[in-house]
């Protein structure tokens, strides 16, 4: 199996909450041999409880190393 380094950055919000200290972005390397397998990485990473709160993808990148 290959495995790729990707950067992604996620935009975190707690959910049923607007306001701006509700909202955090969370920017990490991984390698991964998907974009998706990134994304799910990156997210355990953050350590932020996925029940509480809900995650936008604002990207992900593969970077060549």
């Amino acid at each position: 199996m290959r495995f790729d380094m990707f950067e992604v950055k996620l935009t975190i919000l707690l959910m049923g909450r607007t306001c701006a200290s509700c909202k955090q972005n969370f920017e990490a390397k991984v390698e991964a041999s998907s974009a998706e397998e990134a994304v799910s990485k990156v997210k355990q990473m953050s350590g932020v409880d996925t029940t509480t709160h809900k995650f936008l993808v604002n990207y992900v990148r593969g970077i060549s190393c």
